[in-house]
């Protein structure tokens, strides 16, 4: 008796591209220099009038981790700090704090240098932890991250002068928004969109996930960009 051939299904055609797909791949360094969202920037008040103030916009030192984490993998990059002491103008002793930070590009290790200050808030060990900040963020800038907020205009929004805080916030310009992301017109403070008061938004959070599909999506975006480290599906 001959068996029947097993007859083989034809596989399954592969799914169509998406717009991200076609996009071009982003290098490295531009990838670090890419735009943060608008919702994962602070502002702070330069100069202030009554009921105006010239806000001005930054990141702080986790923002600059995740983006180091996100773009070359936690495993490639490291900082070390060094701390200065000097007598300053009127003979006060100076501390500033030194950051060397390393980023393995395409195999190879690259460092830059730069140096941070001390805050003027909060206690001596909390204006020399600002110092470590202040240095990993200004070290960072030489890879590109942030650099492009020295660039943006000024930026005169309505401020609350008792709360201290921005009440409205005016349009950023298009070049000061990421790789594939539509500009929102004059966004509101703390909404999708909007630029969080430093001093009305805890420091250094994360932007929540909107909802349950947001929160899987960015798990399956870090294990695919953390393979090393993440099986597929070990976040879920």
């Amino acid at each position: 008796i001959e068996s029947a051939p097993i007859v083989q299904s034809p596989p399954p055609p592969p799914p169509p591209p998406t717009a991200e797909d076609n996009m071009p791949k982003m290098t490295v360094a531009q990838q670090l220099a890419d735009p943060f969202h608008p919702t994962w920037l602070r502002a702070k008040p330069q100069v202030v009038k009554p009921g105006r103030a010239l806000a001005v916009t930054f990141i702080t030192a986790r923002d600059v981790q995740h983006r180091l984490d996100d773009v070359v993998g936690v495993e490639n990059w490291q900082d070390e700090y060094t701390i200065l002491q000097y007598a300053g103008a009127g003979k006060d002793l100076v501390v500033q704090v030194k950051c060397k930070l390393s980023i393995c590009i395409n195999g190879k290790w690259v460092a830059k240098e730069d140096v941070g200050s001390e805050g003027d808030v909060g206690d001596d060990g909390d204006k020399l932890k600002g110092a470590f900040s202040d240095a990993l963020k200004r070290a960072a800038v030489k890879f590109g991250i942030g650099r492009y907020l020295y660039f943006l205009p000024p930026m005169w929004c309505d401020y609350d002068n008792e709360k201290r805080e921005f009440t409205s916030w005016p349009e950023l310009p298009v070049w000061a928004y990421p790789k594939g992301t539509e500009p929102v017109k004059s966004p509101a403070i703390g909404a999708a969109g909007g630029i969080a008061n430093a001093e009305a938004q805890p420091k250094d959070e994360i932007p929540k996930p909107k909802d349950g599909k947001e929160l899987r999506a960015r798990l399956i975006e870090y294990e695919k960009k953390n393979g090393k480290i993440f099986k597929t599906g070990q976040l879920l």
